[in-house]
């Protein structure tokens, strides 16, 4: 765990944002806030450690895609404190964007379809955390229509002639 937590803060200085977020995404984290709205944090510098903060995030705020909540407890308040978050899903539904509005750090969440939750990245005076937030209550991602080729009335027409020619072919080449 430690190693992995050494090697995302290598990460962390080279990339940023949703690039850094989507390599921290940690199914077993995401699992320890799977139907809350309750923030997982993981905390890279100065010092690791980690903690759930429990908000009062409602599964109606998720739904209409504008979440305002506030920390009211956390299971390591030594590791991690109480934020207070302002957070809208974007129009592709992958991210939540917004800030901590109690110490001033803008925040951004996102995840890939298919993912548990969103992963974001939070940094501000040498503090270094990564935070987890179950997409289990936000409108799901829409899935891109795939188009199935269709063919017109007359083609499936010729279409089944065809079939029914080959099949006519065949019979008589074995009997004979």
């Amino acid at each position: 765990m430690a190693k992995r937590l050494v090697s995302l803060a290598l990460a962390s200085a080279v990339c940023c944002g949703s690039a850094f977020a989507q390599a921290a995404y940690d199914p077993a984290k995401c699992a320890e806030v799977a139907g809350t709205l309750n923030i997982n944090w993981v905390r890279l510098q100065p010092s690791t450690c980690s903690g759930i903060e429990y908000t009062n995030g409602t599964q109606s705020m998720a739904q209409s895609g504008h979440v305002q909540m506030t920390g009211t407890d956390g299971s390591s308040l030594i590791c991690t404190s109480l934020g207070a978050y302002d957070l809208m899903l974007s129009a592709d539904k992958l991210s939540l964007v917004g800030n901590d509005t109690r110490y001033d750090v803008p925040l951004t969440f996102t995840r890939t379809p298919g993912q548990a939750c969103f992963t974001g990245h939070w940094i501000k005076n040498g503090s270094d955390y990564v935070g987890y937030i179950s997409a289990a209550f936000f409108p799901p991602p829409a899935i891109a229509p795939t188009s199935v080729p269709t063919l017109a009335e007359y083609s499936l027409i010729g279409l089944a002639s065809l079939m029914a020619m080959m099949g006519f072919v065949a019979t008589r080449r074995r009997k004979a």
